[in-house]
């Protein structure tokens, strides 16, 4: 149970670090053009982000890494 535990965790903490710095420049850019950002907004383009991040760090670190479970060996 723990070989899922970590990855989970490590792509949690990954995805937010991610996410917040993905969003920061999306925040500059809408404050330049509008002259104000609301925080709602902010806020969903985060989890947005934050939710793409996860789902691809969770697919990525959950496949299988053993030879056994390839069919052509590389040589």
């Amino acid at each position: 149970m723990t070989s899922y535990t970590i990855p989970v965790q490590i792509a949690f903490v990954i995805s937010l670090l991610l996410s917040y710095f993905f969003t920061v420049p999306w925040l500059i850019y809408n404050y330049r053009k509008y002259g104000h950002f609301t925080w709602w907004h902010s806020f969903i383009v985060y989890l947005f982000i934050f939710y793409i991040l996860t789902a691809f760090a969770l697919a990525s670190t959950t496949l299988a890494h053993h030879e056994k479970y390839v069919c052509v060996s590389i040589s």
